[in-house]
C-alpha cells in the first residue's frame, strides 16, 4: 500500500498524532534530502516522511532532539506503519520508542488506552478498510529496526551539514585567542591591534574586597584598565545559601531582592576614572566577567573557560572568587609616555527598605529610623488625594491606558537629601487594554510605568506646589481609583567611601 493508496481511504488520522500532510510542507535544516512528507505531530516540528532513494521506509524527523537523533526508522513500509498504531494507538509512541527499553514503551501504550480521552475511532478504520493487524511485538520490530539501520545511508542538504560543522566547533574545548588588549572593551578581542601593556601589579583594599589592577594599556584611542577584584569564598556561600533558601519557600518579595542585592559580596557596581598626564578620562565601555571555584559554583553550573584563563594569565589564585572589568577610558589625544596616573573609584549607593504605611491622611505623622545611620525621623503627610489623569495625554488609538493615581506630599524632619530617600507604593499597577476588548476580565497587553525618581515618580505633576523642603510621590496608574494604598520608604545610601589611588 502506498500514502496515496491510503490517503483515498480518508481515514482522519489526526486524533492519534498524525496529521495529513499538506500540498506546501514545511522543511527544517534535519529533513532528509528528497523527503516526501506524510504527516506532522503537530508539536515540535516533528514530521513523517519516506526518502525518495531509501524505497518505501518511514521515517521520523524530530528537529528538536540532540544532535545524532534528529531522524529514525519507524516502519519498512506503511503497512507496517499502521499495524504499528494498531497497537501502539498513538504516533507519539512510536517517534519516541528509540529512547525507551521494552518496560517503558508497554507502560506508554497502557497509558494511552486507559486514557477517558482516547479515541479509537481512526484504529477501526484502519483495521476495517485496509485489513490489518496489529503488530504481535511492537518493540523487537522497532529494536530491530533502529538497531540495524544504517544510518550513513540518510542524505541531507548542504544547510545540514553546515549546521553539524556548526555544533561540532560550539563542542570543540576552548581555545584562548593570542593575548591582545584593545579599545573594543572585550578581554577576547576579534579585532583591532592590541595595545602596549604597561605592567603594574598594583593591589588596595576598598569596600570590603582586594583589589588588583596586573596592567593598564595604552591604546590608539585611548587607555584599557583591567580591574579585578577578589571576593571572600565564605562570605559570598553563606549568600547563596540564604537566597536559595528564601527562593525555595516562595517568590522574594522586592524588599527582599534588594537585601540580597546587599549581601551579595559579588555584585560590584563601581565607576572608575582616571587621569592621566593631568588628563581626566571618562570610562565609557568595558566587559564584565567573574571566576567562581569549584567550591562556590552550583552543582549545575560548569566551570567558565574564559574566566578562569583571564585568572591564571595574570597569575591570580584560582581558588578564590574574581569579579573582573575590563574597562576603556577613550581619549581625544595622544597619550606619549604616562608620567603620572591616578585612578578614582566610586561605589554605587545601596538600596535599604523603611517602614510601610497604609492610606495615610493629611496631618499622620509617621516615626522612622534611618536603617543605615540610625538617625530618628518622622514624616508628616502634607497633602494625600486621589488624581486622575487625562487619557488623552497617551498617544495610542489601540489601547486604553489606565489613569487614576493617588498623590501624596510629605516632610521630613529632620530632612533628608532627595536623591537618598523615597516613598513608592508597593503595588504594581494596572496595564494598558486593547480598546476592542476594555473590560476587567479582558488579557493585559503591556505595561506601563511613571519613572521614578529619588521623590517617587515625577514624570507626571498634578499641579502640585514644589518647595524646597516638600518631597513628593504618586502611586502607579490604575484604571480604578485606589482605596487603602500601602506605602514603603526606601533609601539610596553610599556605604563606601570615594577612593582615590596613584598608580604611576
Amino acid at each position: 500500500m502506498t500514502y496515496t493508496e491510503f490517503k483515498k481511504l480518508k481515514i482522519n488520522t489526526s486524533a492519534i498524532g498524525w496529521k495529513p500532510a499538506g500540498k506546501n510542507e514545511v522543511t527544517y535544516f534535519c529533513t532528509p534530502k528528497g523527503a516526501k512528507i506524510i504527516g506532522r505531530a503537530g508539536v515540535d516540528g516533528i514530521h513523517y516522511c519516506t526518502v525518495r532513494t531509501l524505497g518505501e521506509t518511514v521515517f521520523a524527523v524530530s528537529p528538536m532532539n540532540l544532535p545524532g537523533n534528529y531522524v529514525h526508522p519507524i516502519a519498512r513500509n506503511l503497512e507496517d506503519l499502521l499495524r504499528l498504531l494498531l497497537v501502539c494507538r498513538d504516533m507519539n509512541l512510536i517517534e519516541q520508542a528509540w529512547m525507551w527499553d521494552e518496560e517503558q514503551l508497554t507502560e506508554q501504550i497502557e497509558q494511552v488506552r486507559s486514557s477517558e480521552y482516547f479515541d479509537p475511532t481512526p484504529l477501526d478504520a484502519i483495521r476495517e478498510k485496509c485489513g490489518l493487524e496489529p503488530m504481535k511485538d511492537p518493540f523487537e520490530y522497532l529494536y530491530r529496526l533502529q538497531k540495524s539501520y544504517n544510518y550513513g545511508d540518510i542524505p541531507y542538504t548542504k544547510e545540514y551539514y553546515e549546521k553539524m560543522e556548526e555544533v561540532a566547533s560550539a563542542d570543540a574545548p576552548w581555545q584562548p585567542p593570542e593575548w591582545k588588549v584593545t579599545m573594543d572593551g572585550d578581554f577576547f578581542p576579534e579585532r583591532g591591534k592590541g595595545g602596549t601593556e604597561i605592567p603594574l601589579n598594583k593591589s588596595f583594599a576598598w569596600g570590603g574586597e582586594t583589589w588588583h589592577i596586573p596592567s593598564v594599556y595604552l591604546c590608539s584611542g585611548g587607555v584599557v584598565v583591567d580591574f579585578f577584584a577578589k571576593v571572600d569564598p565564605e562570605a559570598f556561600i553563606a549568600f547563596r545559601k540564604e537566597a536559595e533558601t528564601a527562593f525555595k519557600n516562595g517568590r522574594p518579595t522586592e524588599e527582599d531582592e534588594e537585601k540580597f542585592l546587599r549581601m551579595n559580596p559579588s555584585s560590584i557596581i563601581f565607576r572608575p576614572t582616571i587621569t592621566v598626564n593631568g588628563v581626566e578620562l571618562k570610562n565609557k565601555s568595558g566587559h564584565g566577567d567573574a571566576w567562581y571555584p569549584a567550591s562556590c559554583r552550583g552543582e549545575d553550573t560548569e566551570e567558565d573557560v574564559r574566566a578562569k584563563y583571564l585568572v591564571e594569565h595574570y597569575g591570580f589564585d584560582p581558588d578564590k572568587i574574581y569579579i573582573i572589568r575590563c574597562c576603556t577610558f577613550p581619549s581625544e589625544t595622544k597619550i606619549g609616555d604616562i608620567t603620572s596616573f591616578t585612578l578614582k573609584m566610586v561605589r554605587s549607593p545601596e538600596t535599604f527598605s523603611g517602614i510601610h504605611f497604609k492610606d495615610p491622611k493629611v496631618g499622620d505623622v509617621f516615626d522612622f529610623t534611618h536603617p543605615v545611620h540610625g538617625t530618628e525621623h518622622t514624616l508628616a503627610v502634607v497633602e494625600y488625594e486621589a488624581e486622575e489623569m487625562d487619557q488623552s495625554k497617551f498617544a495610542s488609538g489601540e489601547l486604553i491606558f489606565p489613569t487614576h493615581m493617588t498623590a501624596m506630599q510629605y516632610t521630613l524632619t529632620p530632612d533628608l537629601p532627595r536623591e537618598e530617600v523615597s516613598v513608592r507604593e508597593c503595588g504594581n499597577g494596572d496595564s494598558p487594554r486593547r480598546r476592542e476588548t476594555a473590560n476587567p476580565g479582558c488579557d493585559f497587553c503591556s505595561a506601563i510605568g511613571i519613572i521614578r525618581s529619588a521623590d517617587g515618580p515625577t514624570a507626571v505633576v498634578m499641579g502640585m506646589r514644589q518647595e524646597a523642603e516638600v518631597h513628593s510621590a504618586c502611586s502607579s496608574l490604575y484604571f480604578e481609583k485606589q482605596k487603602n494604598v500601602e506605602w514603603r520608604m526606601s533609601f539610596r545610601v553610599k556605604t563606601v567611601e570615594d577612593a582615590e589611588i596613584q598608580l604611576i
